[in-house]
């Protein structure tokens, strides 16, 4: 009697030891599918953002982070929508402004381009320097160098080596004529 009741508890121990042991190949194989699926949105960046801007539409870093890669790719217009709806979720989000302020003026859009440098100063508080000379570039476009080659002493004031600054600086003071 006593053999007998060591060995049902000894079937029992083993039966609850495979039960176990089946429920964490279950997990396992889950997570491993999960893996898999994932590592379909992790084959190239722009998938990755793309994916993101899906799962998690709220998140403005991941929509300028989208617009980003399509600007990246030369995807131009196609990145505007992106940073559009990065700096609607978070008007606070400077470097989204900067994106979709770079978008604008690559389309050669640099009335549009110059009003969202200005939409982004009041929402941020203060003109980031790579803003700057991006709103110096759109206001030489539209005809403004005057006010051009004030907005960018400002911004070589404050970055001396910034190159895109110096050149657009050179392009203001041409189209004065100085």
């Amino acid at each position: 009697n006593r053999l007998l009741g060591r060995a049902s508890r000894a079937t029992a121990g083993a039966g609850v030891r495979v039960a176990l042991g089946l429920c964490v190949v279950v997990v396992a194989a889950g997570l491993a599918a999960r893996t898999w699926h994932r590592n379909h949105d992790y084959r190239s960046n722009l998938a990755l953002w793309r994916a993101t801007t899906q799962s998690h539409p709220m998140n403005p870093r991941a929509w300028n982070n989208l617009g980003g890669v399509l600007l990246r790719q030369a995807a131009v217009e196609e990145a505007i929508a992106p940073l559009q709806r990065a700096v609607e979720i978070a008007p606070w989000y400077g470097a989204a402004w900067t994106n979709l302020a770079n978008a604008l003026a690559e389309t050669r859009r640099f009335e549009d381009a110059y009003q969202v440098t200005l939409q982004a100063e009041r929402s941020v508080g203060k003109a980031s320097t790579a803003l700057l000379i991006t709103r110096g570039w759109a206001l030489v476009e539209i005809g403004q160098p005057s006010e051009a080659k004030l907005v960018l002493d400002e911004a070589i004031e404050r970055d001396p080596a910034n190159a895109n600054a110096w050149t657009n600086l050179a392009n203001a003071l041409c189209a004065l004529g100085d």
